[in-house]
């Protein structure tokens, strides 16, 4: 017999079993499979299984912007967020366009990050500016410090998740916490207008400049490390146990955090050391596999996206944390040479219909997104009927 021609309660059996790809694809098989799925695609118990089996801890977070979910959540679209975390395949694909924004060139930007359909970009004269992702026109911009934005996390300490703004364009978060070399730690609403004296909270002051934002905790906790004096200034419960295990603790010229538990180190020797957790990392040598020096980084999902020195961003696929100890440098996922300036900031989003990577240079934006299709190409070899 055909496997066509078998029962749909047998067929129901042997759906429920696949991988959630193959589970999402199968209708198009033919239409008695169609017919079966159409039921069994709206249980949000089979989405919530997959995404627990197939999604590794922490990335759940990270594909929703930070906002926490339960896992016994039965009101939350599941298959939404399988389907965005699955998007990440599509940088495998060649099929992509770039969408240029000169971003006043007067006053370099310095650091960038991007929620729902905005860029917020840090500049040295302390200013933020606003920018509409999809026309790339100006929306806003103040100045929230006296000197140089440093870094800036966005948080959603609401926890509820997008919302839209005037424009009726939505935001993924509803916070924006920046750092300045006015020593100045700010935390201001996205729901109000940015520099609004309603929206502002300075947290501390510090002796010297603050120089980066390292963990900002789903429940919104800040950590912060001063670069200049490499000492930890602490607002969260979060503090990595970072050198156990290596002998020498190396020059730190840069370091970020992720999922409160993944750290990525620069050293002054022009190597990347990556830990997952302790007594778990590897050191890549930069200069040896990418001949370029990285400064900027970021891991959104199931992408690593890397920002040379050279201009040229590199971007990796890897679908669970172990696989960032697994990388082969010399081999992106995709790569492409930008400008010939530094990528001085990158982030990740997964709002839309494909993942949308943004990268900075001091004077430019550059929105980088891949067309649809590019997924199903990409995963045309690997649907199985079976585990």
């Amino acid at each position: 017999m055909s496997i066509q021609k078998l029962p749909a309660e047998i067929l129901e059996v042997i759906f429920k079993n696949l991988d959630g790809w193959s589970f999402s694809k199968a209708k198009e098989v033919c239409k008695s499979w169609c017919n079966v799925l159409k039921t069994l695609q709206k249980d949000q118990r089979l989405w919530q299984k997959f995404c627990v089996l197939e999604i590794p801890e922490g990335v759940i977070e990270d594909v929703l912007s930070f906002k926490s979910v339960p896992l016994g959540n039965l009101t939350m679209d599941w298959s939404a967020l399988y389907k965005k975390w699955h998007r990440g395949k599509m940088i495998k694909g060649k099929n992509f366009h770039i969408r240029v924004i000169q971003a006043l060139c007067s006053n370099p930007v310095t650091c960038m990050k991007i929620s729902g359909s905005w860029i917020i970009a840090g500049h040295s004269n302390g200013f933020l500016s606003v920018w509409n992702l999809n026309s790339g026109e100006l929306h806003q911009k103040c100045r929230c410090h006296l000197k140089t934005v440093t870094d800036m996390a966005l948080v959603d300490l609401l926890n509820l998740g997008s919302y839209y703004g005037s424009e009726d364009l939505p935001w993924s978060h509803h916070h924006i916490i920046t750092v300045s070399k006015d020593t100045c730690i700010r935390i201001m609403s996205l729901l109000e207008h940015l520099g609004s004296s309603e929206s502002e909270i300075v947290l501390n002051k510090h002796g010297d400049a603050i120089n980066s934002i390292y963990c900002i905790s789903q429940a919104g906790r800040l950590n912060v490390h001063d670069m200049k004096k490499d000492e930890w200034f602490e607002l969260s419960y979060f503090k990595s146990c970072l050198f156990k295990g290596i002998e020498k603790r190396p020059v730190i010229t840069a370091y970020y955090t992720f999922r409160n538990q993944i750290v990525i180190m620069f050293t002054a020797s022009g190597k990347m050391i990556v830990s997952i957790h302790e007594n778990s990392y590897k050191t890549y040598v930069l200069m040896t596999t990418l001949q370029s020096l990285i400064v900027s980084v970021a891991l959104q999902g199931p992408i690593l996206a890397l920002g040379g020195e050279n201009g040229r961003l590199y971007l990796y696929y890897v679908p669970n944390n172990r696989s960032l100890l697994e990388l082969d440098l010399r081999n992106p996922t995709f790569q492409y040479t930008l400008s010939e300036a530094s990528i001085v900031s990158v982030d990740i989003l997964y709002e839309y219909d494909s993942p949308t990577v943004v990268a900075s240079t001091n004077e430019s934006l550059f929105v980088i997104k891949w067309d649809k299709n590019t997924i199903a190409a990409s995963n045309e070899s690997q649907m199985h009927l079976c585990r």
